[in-house]
C-alpha cells in the first residue's frame, strides 16, 4: 500500500490511500481512498493532491490511475473535473452476503 498525506501549515487536510498493481495495460494506481478535511473541502485541496500523487507516480513509471465512486456523489463531479474519465471496458460486480 502506498499513502499521501497533505498538510498545510502543520495541519493534516487530507490523506490519499492506494496501491500500484500490474495490469494488462501496465502498471497502475488503485486509489482507494481520498479524502480531505470536510472544512478544507472546495479549496482545492484536492486536486493538489491528486497533481501530487500523479507527478509522484510518474516519476516511478506508473502512467494510469484508477479508482471507483457513486454515481451522483459529488466525488463523481470531482473526478470528471481533473479528467478521470469512465471505462467502458470495465464492469464493477459485487455480492452481498
Amino acid at each position: 500500500a502506498q499513502s499521501w498525506v497533505l498538510e498545510v501549515d502543520h495541519e493534516i487536510v487530507g490523506i490519499a490511500l492506494g496501491f500500484v498493481r500490474s495490469w494488462y495495460r501496465g502498471e497502475e494506481y488503485q486509489l482507494d481512498t481520498l479524502c480531505i478535511d470536510p472544512e478544507k473541502q472546495g479549496q482545492g485541496y484536492g486536486k493538489a493532491l491528486i497533481q501530487a500523487l500523479q507527478a509522484e507516480l510518474v516519476a516511478n513509471d506508473v502512467h494510469a490511475m484508477i479508482l471507483y465512486t457513486d454515481r451522483g456523489m459529488p466525488a463523481e463531479k470531482f473526478y470528471q473535473k481533473l479528467a478521470f474519465t469512465k471505462l467502458d471496458d470495465s464492469v464493477l460486480y459485487a455480492i452481498a452476503f
